[in-house]
């Protein structure tokens, strides 16, 4: 969990943490399937998957009543709960409503004890107060031990040098 103020660099690491994952396990994940009752190693390629969290909930928003677009949301929400690793860029972006944290708990739920990497603006109060104790309590399995302050470092973004 990166949290800090904006362009400060969470997206530009989280990016890379992406890289290092590919790069490091070769572009393949092992996993042991099941062959004959026996335990047999087989590699699968990384299903990684970047989030803009504000985007996903516009465009869910967005199709609501669009059946054709629904289908595809909805396949695109059922390959985030499947993939290997996530990226949840932006966290907390959006506009508090009960739409979107209906969304954010039912991600969490989905993504409990699946790895996800989040990008954030907001500390661990705001978090709380924006969605609560049951999800933040789900979002805590990424975040203790695993967090990163981007605190004292200055806005990149426009910077000419």
């Amino acid at each position: 969990m990166m949290i800090g103020a904006t362009g400060r660099g969470k997206t530009h690491l989280a990016v890379g943490m992406m890289y290092w994952i590919l790069e490091r396990s070769g572009y393949k994940l092992l996993k042991t399937v099941m062959k004959n009752g026996k335990p047999v190693e087989t590699f699968f390629s990384w299903k990684i998957i970047f989030v803009d969290w504000r985007e996903l909930i516009e465009r869910k928003k967005q199709f609501f009543n669009d059946d054709q677009m629904a289908k595809q949301i909805n396949k695109t929400m059922a390959e985030i709960k499947n993939a290997d690793v996530v990226i949840l860029d932006d966290f907390g972006s959006e506009r508090g409503t009960e739409y979107s944290l209906d969304l954010a708990d039912a991600f969490w739920r989905d993504r409990e004890n699946k790895t996800v990497i989040v990008t954030t603006n907001l500390i661990g109060s705001d978090l709380t107060a924006r969605y609560g104790d049951r999800t933040l309590s789900r979002m805590k399995n990424h975040g203790v031990n695993n967090g990163i302050t981007f605190a004292n470092i200055p806005d990149h973004r426009g910077l000419v040098e």
